[in-house]
């Protein structure tokens, strides 16, 4: 009998601190991005950076917002795991198995850019590594590759250390990427699992459950609109490089066949 007591006092005590923390969580996730854009904000408006590129505020928010669906996910985890629940090694596999992906994805991207970097695609970049690596080593360890890199190349308070140039065709390949480690195999399971969890037990008012299930959904959403706007921009990029190569043609000289033909290749 005492022994049951002294176990429902821990699990109790575990509820409590993995609610306290998923507390402290959320209002950090919600806090920093705006005392960070504000202080962007009134560094942009001075002198000194007026008719430069505004930061991106949107990618600020959205590197926050990735630290609260990893951490979030992981005390939902260890909740489960209090709570001897059956559902604990699936959210497990999908909270730590992405973040391992994201990992090796990290390794290979900067061994990629330090190979190649002399090609002019990664002239830029390999020169942001040289200095600042572990930044972004330590960005992508607390929330993950893809949100690092979009803090990293943020231009935020017009620091150097955000700074990280990446082309259009590098963010394009690192969003396919997110889409299936981080979208398919991470917050669309992991959502399930919550809610799944959420309904077995009655608990669609458990805060730890509520704060995970807000940041999964927020995550996905995010995503969501992410991909579909890569997917216009891309397809408006191709219609203006087709609407191109058609004036080039009908500009070009008709006895010039090589010209034409070489346009239509390409």
């Amino acid at each position: 009998g005492d022994d049951d007591d002294d176990d429902d006092g821990l699990s109790v005590d575990s509820v409590t601190t993995y609610e306290n923390l998923s507390y402290l969580v959320i209002a950090f996730v919600l806090v920093m991005p705006v005392l960070l854009g504000l202080i962007a904000f009134c560094v942009h408006s001075t002198s000194n950076y007026k008719g430069t590129d505004w930061p991106s505020f949107p990618a600020v928010f959205t590197f926050f917002a990735n630290i609260g669906d990893f951490w979030s996910d992981i005390l939902f985890t260890f909740h489960l795991l209090s709570l001897q629940s059956k559902l604990f090694l699936f959210s497990l596999i999908f909270t730590f198995v992405p973040y391992g992906i994201s990992l090796i994805l990290l390794v290979v991207f900067i061994m990629r850019a330090r190979a190649s970097q002399s090609s002019y695609q990664y002239v830029a970049i390999a020169q942001y590594l040289h200095h600042y690596d572990i930044v972004l080593i330590a960005f992508a360890l607390v929330s993950g590759l893809f949100p690092a890199l979009k803090i990293c190349s943020s231009k935020l308070f017009h620091a150097n250390v955000f700074g990280l140039q990446l082309r259009h065709q590098h963010l394009q390949q690192l969003q396919v990427s997110r889409f299936f480690s981080i979208i398919v195999c991470e917050n669309l399971p992991q959502l399930v699992v919550q809610i799944l969890f959420a309904w077995s037990n009655n608990a669609f008012l458990d805060p730890i459950a509520v704060v995970a299930m807000f940041f999964s959904g927020l995550s996905l959403l995010l995503g969501f609109f992410k991909t579909v706007s890569n997917l216009t921009d891309c397809s408006a990029n191709r219609q203006a490089r087709s609407g191109t190569r058609l004036e080039d043609w009908l500009s070009a000289d008709m006895s010039d066949e090589s010209r034409k033909q070489s346009i239509i290749d390409n």
